[in-house]
């Protein structure tokens, strides 16, 4: 299996593959398990920095929204905090996103396009 887009070498990625095929179920769900945590503990750090002042119990509860969703985790854990979670995101980030959802633009001339959408 070549990958399309890496910066990895054909051999190096047999020999990857060859040594995830020969690792026993066990240690393959905890390489998984580790990647859950580690994903998590990052998303409660970007939360902890956008929302400085939140104790513990709000950031776990920004948390579902990042993992499930502002609706489901509504439905599940009660109303979101104020401001809610995904309104308080680094500099233009919201903007970006609905400019790449619309049209795949090269990162290096993102800001600019990102300019050119909003004086239309």
């Amino acid at each position: 299996m070549t990958p399309k887009i890496s910066d990895t070498t054909p051999e190096a990625e047999r020999v990857r593959i060859q040594i995830l095929r020969s690792m026993p179920d066990w240690r393959k769900f905890k390489l998984l398990n580790d990647l859950i945590m580690t994903s998590r503990e990052r998303a409660l750090a970007g939360l902890r920095e956008r929302f400085p002042d939140a104790d513990e119990k709000e950031l776990r509860r920004r948390l579902a929204s990042v993992l499930l969703g502002s609706e489901l985790s509504s439905k599940a854990y009660g109303p979101e905090p104020d401001p809610p979670t995904w309104s308080k995101l680094p500099g233009d980030f919201l903007q970006k996103i609905d400019v790449t959802v619309d049209t795949v633009v090269p990162l290096e001339k993102l800001d600019e396009h990102v300019k050119e959408r909003s004086s239309q």
